[in-house]
């Protein structure tokens, strides 16, 4: 089938998070079965691509520009909800699949063109969707959580089966690990306020916080600030090779603020047996299941801070929690050829039914 992915926000390497990695696994092992596939995404102005891209609309007068950076081809454009028609035209899918970023916008857009959609459901911010895809009729998804998956059915009816996101261990395995707290993705949101409180509480346990979105300017300015005082706190750039941060990692910590949908990085981590100190939200504690700990959202942050003391100094303690953080990222649910399995099932799924209707 010839199979597009679709999302209104940037993808990789012009932003890199959960879902833009989830998204591009998911193509290349669809395009390794034999699929036909392209993913249309929203475009950031500056870096290589950026100008190149910029260069070609001039050029061509093309909306949404190709290139194939990530082994397929990805059709940038300012606004993809815009440049819809225009992909469709050219790319001809068989199905949609829409991903996260202004989902309802994009949705919307290939609704009216009458093709096929399987919504992904990765988060639950509904006010963010641009629009309400409840009036697009019955919807069918893939959820990445039982908790999303809850979510969607009960706002909107929809028929969602779970799959939890796509990691392949290949991207995420190390075999040594190192000495460091590490908090991806300094936001807000993320629990940066927290972080910062942990570390300060704890000034002899080391910590790197990772870039993940980017920063503006002025979250940069304001970030280096607030840790310039905190001797123990290491703040690191984007990567697009995780390994180089799983490498440098004793424990992760995911003190996330937001009902995450489910919160991959504890995932990932468990590859190679790193334990996840991580909160109560949304989807998170279901990726942390038996590899870690799982504490209030609320709690303050001396409580987060007992807990990283406890695995840091309780040898034994440590070496339990690898070990199920091991088992735990083995488990069946996180198996890549039975989620490809049940990915394409629910491609076929929604095809069907649109015809069927």
């Amino acid at each position: 089938m010839k199979i597009l992915l679709a999302t209104g926000g940037p993808t990789i390497p012009q932003m890199i998070g959960g879902s833009q990695r989830s998204g591009d696994t998911l193509l290349k092992r669809l395009a390794e079965r034999g699929h036909d596939v392209a993913l249309t995404s929203a475009l950031i102005g500056n870096g290589l691509i950026g100008w190149r891209a910029r260069l070609l609309m001039k050029l061509t007068g093309r909306r949404a520009v190709t290139d194939n950076n990530q082994g397929y081809p990805i059709y940038r454009s300012w606004f993809p909800h815009e440049t819809a028609a225009e992909v469709a035209k050219h790319f001809r899918p068989d199905v949609v699949i829409v991903q996260a970023h202004k989902t309802g916008l994009v949705a919307q857009a290939f609704h009216r063109l009458n093709l096929p959609i399987l919504f992904s459901f990765q988060d639950v911010e509904f006010n963010e969707h641009g629009f309400d895809i409840g009036g697009l009729g019955p919807l069918q998804g893939v959820a990445n959580s039982q908790f999303t998956a809850a979510a969607y059915r009960e706002k909107f009816r929809a028929d969602c089966s779970v799959i939890h996101p796509l990691i392949d261990p290949g991207q995420y395995l190390v075999e040594e690990t190192g000495g460091n707290v590490v908090f991806i993705n300094p936001s807000r949101v993320k629990g940066l306020d927290i972080a910062l409180e942990v570390a300060a509480l704890l000034p002899d346990i080391p910590f790197i916080f990772q870039e993940a979105w980017p920063l503006t300017p002025e979250e940069r300015a304001s970030l280096n600030k607030r840790i310039e005082n905190l001797d123990n706190i290491t703040l690191r750039p984007t990567t697009q090779d995780m390994r180089d941060v799983y490498r440098e990692a004793r424990i992760l910590l995911c003190p996330s603020q937001w009902n995450e949908g489910y919160g991959r990085i504890a995932s990932e981590a468990q590859f190679s047996g790193i334990p996840v100190v991580g909160s109560d939200r949304g989807g998170l504690p279901e990726a942390i299941g038996d590899g870690g700990v799982v504490i209030s959202h609320e709690a303050h942050a001396s409580v987060w801070a007992d807990q990283i003391r406890e695995l840091w100094t309780n040898k034994e303690k440590y070496k339990s929690l690898r070990e199920s953080a091991l088992t735990y990222s083995r488990r069946e649910a996180l198996s890549l050829d039975r989620q490809i399995d049940a990915w394409e099932c629910a491609i076929e799924k929604a095809h069907r039914n649109h015809f069927t209707a």
